[in-house]
């Protein structure tokens, strides 16, 4: 993936881009690549007039199919730092990002959640007046009337849907213990459960700088930052250190066979971690490198999950446990505090 993405992004001001995309035909490294600017428009959404403010972060994707992405990015960053003019742009390759959950997809419409869980919920009946605005960043889900999906670089409004089923038993999970919060779904993760670098940057823009949420819940993650000498993911740091947000943002920490990898490697973000029934840190559970913290919240365990749902051809079921279920447990448990 270091060498061979098939673009690049880009992330800036909102001012700043806007002003680049001008330039783009002056730049050599453009015309020597034949490279094109796609600046992701976010000033027709009508969630929050604060997208529109001209610090307020966008994202451009530069497709460039048969050269390597970290040569492009790196030409890219030198000419556009040499200008002088753009001192808050950032280049770099693109990478993937998957859930950290495993054994989807699965069937979203037929999600059961473990009553084990009931308890946890008469324990912590959160506050009226407290957090209830919830933003999932996943594959969607089935149950929302309304869902925000930035897919393919096109952000739009539309009722929820969910291809993958790991968004909706992340939302399950949330309602179940919280039924009284606003969710809103945010998709990102296509069919085969797979998320390009510049959704997850437009996701993250939406959450996290349109004030209109209180806790924003991303159980995915990427493998790429500790693999790549580029430490990939640098943008998506960037990004969440434009602006000092309110919003809590609840990474899962990712499990066993996977890397440590963005977004829970965020300096910004709540990593979460596993406990199994007995409230003991879960077999499966990732470590954390030294120097960053987690907390823990119940995840479930094989053959006793915190949601189960039945694989598309109905043959088998999906157990959903892992940080992912416990991210979304924890998710839950900071809303109404």
């Amino acid at each position: 993936m270091c060498v061979q993405a098939s673009y690049s992004t880009v992330v800036g001001t909102r001012a700043e881009l806007n002003t680049l995309r001008e330039r783009w035909g002056t730049l050599r490294s453009a015309d020597d690549f034949g490279l094109k600017m796609d600046l992701h428009d976010l000033d027709h959404f009508e969630l929050s007039a604060r997208l529109r403010d001209s610090d307020c972060p966008r994202v451009a994707v530069v497709w460039h199919k048969h050269v390597p992405g970290t040569l492009v990015s790196d030409r890219l960053q030198t000419e556009i730092n040499a200008i002088g003019r753009f001192p808050r742009v950032l280049v770099e390759s693109g990478f993937t990002l998957h859930p950290c959950a495993e054994d989807f997809p699965g069937d979203p419409t037929a999600i059961t959640v473990t009553s084990r869980l009931s308890s946890q919920a008469q324990q912590s009946p959160g506050s009226a007046h407290g957090r209830r605005r919830i933003a999932v960043i996943d594959s969607g889900d089935v149950s929302s009337p309304w869902m925000i999906d930035v897919t393919g670089g096109n952000v739009i409004d539309t009722t929820g849907t969910d291809f993958y089923g790991h968004g909706s038993a992340v939302a399950s999970v949330i309602r179940a213990l919280r039924p009284d919060c606003d969710l809103v779904p945010i998709r990102v993760l296509n069919p085969l459960g797979l998320c390009e670098s510049y959704e997850i940057l437009d996701a993250l823009i939406i959450s996290l700088f349109s004030d209109r949420f209180d806790v924003v819940n991303v159980s995915l993650s990427n493998d790429d930052g500790q693999r790549c000498s580029t430490g990939l993911g640098r943008s998506i740091e960037y990004v969440c250190g434009m602006k000092a947000t309110t919003a809590k943002l609840v990474a899962a920490a990712g499990n066993h066979r996977q890397r440590f990898g963005y977004p829970a490697s965020l300096s910004i973000a709540t990593r979460v971690q596993a406990l199994d029934w007995n409230s003991a840190p879960a077999s499966y559970n990732l470590s954390v490198p030294l120097g960053l913290a987690s907390v823990q919240a119940f995840g479930g365990v094989a053959g006793d999950p915190i949601a189960t749902l039945p694989t598309r051809d109905g043959a088998d079921v999906v157990e959903f446990f892992g940080t992912s279920a416990a991210a979304a447990v924890y998710s839950a448990s900071v809303l109404g505090v």
